[in-house]
Formats: C-alpha cells, structure tokens, sequence
C-alpha cells in the first residue's frame, strides 16, 4: 500500500458539524486515514511537510503505519536548512531510530539555490 501524505498531518481528521444547534465543530479521523498501523510500503510527500506544526507527531504517524522494510519518503523545503544531525534529531524525537533516517540536499535548483531535500524513514 501506498500512503500519499499531501497534507500536515494535522489535517488527516475531518471537521464536523458538534450537532444540529450550529456554531461548535468536532474533528474525527478521515474514513480513509490514517492507515492501520505496519500496512504501508510507501509513504510519499511532497511539499507538505512545512505546514506540519510537530514533525516529532507526524514522524511517529508515519513509522506507526509502516510495514517492516517499509520507506518514507519526505521531500520539502524545510528540510533544505537541516543537517543529518537535526534529521536524525527529529527522529529521535518521534521514537524512531536514528540510523533509519537519512538526509540528502536535492541537486535540482532554483535561482542558483538547492532549496529541496529529502529525509528518508525506513523500517
């Protein structure tokens, strides 16, 4: 299975109407999301994960679905500042082990800049 995570992680819950006297909303899990957990093979996003407000929680959703020799596969803006040292950090951080992360600044550039990376979570 194939997780395309399009959106922060906060998102992955639908609002509601709290009842038919209006004004109040309640959040509930999409149906479709999140998956159950060591389903995925693949989680792949792309330009969404500098909306995440807590990359510690939305590291740990994504290593809580992934299947064993499963990948995640992160790539954004905001990880072009970051080092091996803060991606392995944020890892620890989420509970996952810091040797499956790893960071790699993308070669592809705009106006002179390489503002894209990638951090890769295997399982």
């Amino acid at each position: 299975m194939i997780w395309p995570l399009y959106m922060p992680i906060e998102q992955v819950y639908e609002s509601v109407p709290a009842g038919s006297g209006g004004g109040s909303t309640v959040f509930r899990p999409l149906r479709s999301s999140p998956p159950t957990p060591g389903t995925v093979d693949l989680v792949l996003s792309t330009l969404s994960s500098h909306h995440w407000d807590d990359i510690d929680r939305a590291f740990a959703e994504i290593r809580r679905v992934l299947r064993a020799g499963g990948e995640a596969r992160i790539y954004d803006l905001r990880f072009a500042g970051y080092g091996p040292t803060e991606a392995r950090r944020a890892a620890d951080g989420a509970g996952i082990d810091p040797n499956a992360v790893s960071h790699t600044v993308l070669d592809q550039r705009i106006l002179g800049l390489r503002p894209y990376a990638l951090i890769t979570i295997r399982a």
